[in-house]
């Protein structure tokens, strides 16, 4: 299903003319149909993780963000609320399988259905961002409560995700999000957090889940006094 301009903005949080300036400057994906302007889910999610992979995200800019927008530790709670994991995959079909009988039982997600809508999604378009960095996720991850998951998968072996680098994948974030809103969020911010060479280089390197989430805590503080700053 398309979306409408309205929204857009809604899940972005941002003014609807704020989005029509981006179709305009930064080519977010539209067309028209009988003159409205329409936008497609996956186009424009797209759109958000190269954009999000920039250091200089427009998308964290206070100014564009009506609702004062991020929240400032949204990863790290959704990191503390999931978990760190080391993988023995050696491809993306049973990555997948691995974490998610890890972590579906405690999600009250089926594993079997969840495992084949992600890798229906990987079908679609690699979740692979380049920093040998990938984000398995769907829109259909949405999980019933009121918090959101990310699971931290560190392979033992790079795994190749067809990144467009060529290069194989050694740091996955898997996103299960409670809400459209929140799922485009975070999904923006980890796709931030990969153009943070010096950071995706430590995680790389290992790590247990209580170090992670204080570097996720610095990060996420120091993103928003940049935001504030813009202000």
């Amino acid at each position: 299903m398309d979306l409408k301009l309205e929204e857009v903005a809604s899940l972005l949080h941002v003014s609807e003319s704020t989005v029509e300036r981006w179709v305009q400057e930064f080519d977010l994906p539209s067309y028209r149909l009988q003159g409205q302007l329409l936008f497609s889910r996956s186009e424009t999610e797209s759109w958000i993780l190269r954009q999000s992979s920039k250091k200089d995200d427009l998308l964290f800019n206070k100014e564009e963000n009506q609702e004062g927008g991020w929240q400032t530790f949204s990863l790290y709670r959704a990191i503390h609320r999931g978990d760190v994991v080391f993988i023995e995959s050696n491809s993306k079909e049973s990555a997948i399988d691995e974490v998610i009988s890890h972590v579906g039982k405690d999600l009250g997600i089926d594993r079997v259905s969840m495992v084949e809508l992600l890798i229906d999604r990987e079908k679609l378009m690699t979740t692979a961002l380049g920093s040998e960095v990938a984000i398995p996720h769907t829109r259909e991850c949405l999980i019933r409560g009121p918090h959101d998951v990310v699971v931290v998968a560190l392979p033992r072996r790079p795994i190749d995700w067809n990144a467009l680098d060529q290069k194989g994948v050694k740091v996955l974030f898997f996103l299960f999000a409670c809400d459209d809103k929140r799922h485009l969020n975070l999904l923006a911010k980890i796709a931030h957090l990969a153009s943070s060479k010096s950071l995706i280089e430590k995680i790389k390197g290992g790590v247990d889940k209580n170090t992670l989430m204080e570097w996720i805590r610095d990060w996420e503080q120091t993103l928003s006094q940049k935001v504030l700053q813009k202000a």
